[in-house]
């Protein structure tokens, strides 16, 4: 077990993944070194004794003591990973005598160096421009987003953000923006905001290169048609094609026999043809491993030793769905899946924050499959929380 001692920054909101709750976090060492932090439990982290003393720590600048395990990746980034096992666990702890917090030393990346980033990046930029904003339904909830332009010496980008964080930004105002992703749309690389991002006003004043504004304004709202669209629920019957938002009719994507968009409100749904709605899925949960797979590495057991290997060996043509694959697609359509085998109670693989947000599928033990399932009398079928046993 190592151990370090210094000051929490950057502490992103309490997530839940497969299994565990987690965190994200930086310590600040008095040596001015940076160290990326992990905290995982199998509770909720802010109903544990070291969860509590991680918050305090972030919001009064206070020392801390992290025992968890220590490594080092190529590029020389040292990482902690801190795992609470007992609601008492300390594994986190007030740091003893008194240190001086250094002044900062968090990395500010460029715009440019952003868009290129294989890894989430910390910036410093104004706001230039704004679009219009756009509300959008995703699995029955109510979001948001909107186009920003941000530059900085190096140039201008379209940022795009959603919900709450939008309340942030205001236009002519200089800001830190973590956790930022670039996203490819349309052959067009833009930058995103994450679910661990962060915008706070920044001290400095940032005069930008508006060499690129243009071309940074030039992406039209129409150009990010696909964000405002969900998955729905898994289309497996063979009813007329009717959207089940708006029931106008659903029409095929010329090259994408496996997407069906609405006339009406352009939402996408899957489709069934030809057994090809399984890979389809399997797919987009693996494109969500591997953009997020820093996040799961911790799920991943001796079997496959590395989240590269797990992933490698999930996109192979032929391989079933597992329990991680099946934890992903319940985020990515953000539904709760039941899971029913004979003779045992239904699992419930967490992916809404509403009970009645629910897709069935049934697992044979004997094969090692899941398979899709219809109510014989054609309702949405729907198990109440009594009726479940909930798997994180």
């Amino acid at each position: 077990m190592d151990a370090i001692i210094g000051f929490i920054t950057e502490l992103t909101g309490e997530k839940r993944g497969p299994s565990k709750h987690y965190r994200r976090y930086n310590v600040l060492t008095s040596d001015k070194e940076l160290i990326e932090g992990w905290v995982f439990s199998t509770m909720e982290i802010d109903q544990t004794f070291s969860g509590n003393i991680l918050v305090a720590a972030a919001k009064n600048n206070a020392s801390v003591r992290l025992q968890g395990k220590l490594s080092i990746d190529a590029n020389g980034t040292k990482t902690i990973k801190v795992s609470i096992n007992s609601k008492l666990d300390k594994c986190i702890n007030w740091a003893q005598g008194t240190l001086q917090r250094p002044e900062s030393v968090l990395t500010i990346s460029s715009i440019k160096d952003a868009l290129l980033s294989s890894i989430p990046s910390r910036l410093e930029a104004v706001v230039l421009d704004e679009n219009e904003l756009i509300t959008f339904i995703q699995s029955e909830k109510k979001r948001q987003y909107k186009i920003f332009i941000i530059g900085d010496n190096s140039g201008t980008s379209p940022l795009l953000v959603y919900d709450e964080l939008i309340e942030n930004i205001q236009i002519s105002e200089s800001f830190t923006f973590t956790q930022i992703k670039w996203k490819k749309i349309h052959n067009k690389v833009i930058l995103t905001t994450s679910t661990n991002t962060i915008i706070e006003k920044s001290a400095n004043v940032v005069i930008p290169d508006l060499s690129d504004m243009e071309e940074s304004m030039s992406l039209k709202q129409i150009d990010i048609e696909e964000i405002n669209c969900c998955f729905e629920e898994i289309i497996h019957s063979q009813k007329e094609l009717t959207c089940s938002s708006c029931k106008q009719n659903l029409i095929p994507i010329t090259g994408k026999e496996h997407l069906l968009k609405c006339q009406n409100c352009s939402r996408f749904v899957l489709s069934k043809s030809n057994n090809i709605q399984t890979s389809v899925v399997i797919q987009i949960a693996i494109e969500y491993l591997i953009y997020n797979k820093n996040d799961l590495s911790d799920f991943i057991d001796e079997t496959y030793s590395t989240i590269e290997n797990y992933i490698q060996h999930m996109s192979l043509y032929g391989t079933y769905a597992d329990h991680l694959v099946i934890s992903a697609t319940a985020i990515i359509i953000n539904k709760n899946i039941i899971i029913h085998e004979l003779g045992k109670r239904p699992i419930l693989i967490p992916g809404s924050d509403f009970i009645d947000d629910q897709l069935h599928i049934c697992y044979d033990p004997h094969i090692l499959h899941y398979d899709s399932v219809l109510c014989i009398n054609d309702n949405s079928a729907f198990l109440s929380s009594e009726e479940l046993l909930i798997v994180l």
